[in-house]
C-alpha cells in the first residue's frame, strides 16, 4: 500500500489509500458475485496516529 509517514518529535502520522477489486479475496457470493449490486472495486483508506 502506497502511503506518505510524517515524523514530528515524538509523534508519527501515516496515511495511505489504494483501490482493489473484492473479487480478487472472493468477496461477494451468490447474488452478490456480479458488480451489478455492489461494485467490484473497493477503496481502502488507512490513517495511523502513533506517540512514543
Amino acid at each position: 500500500m502506497p502511503f506518505q509517514l510524517a515524523i514530528t518529535g515524538k509523534q508519527a502520522h501515516m496515511q495511505g489509500s489504494l483501490t482493489i477489486d473484492r473479487r480478487w479475496f472472493g468477496v461477494g457470493q451468490g447474488q452478490f458475485a456480479g458488480t451489478e449490486a455492489v461494485a467490484a472495486n473497493v477503496r481502502i483508506d488507512i490513517v495511523i496516529n502513533a506517540q512514543q
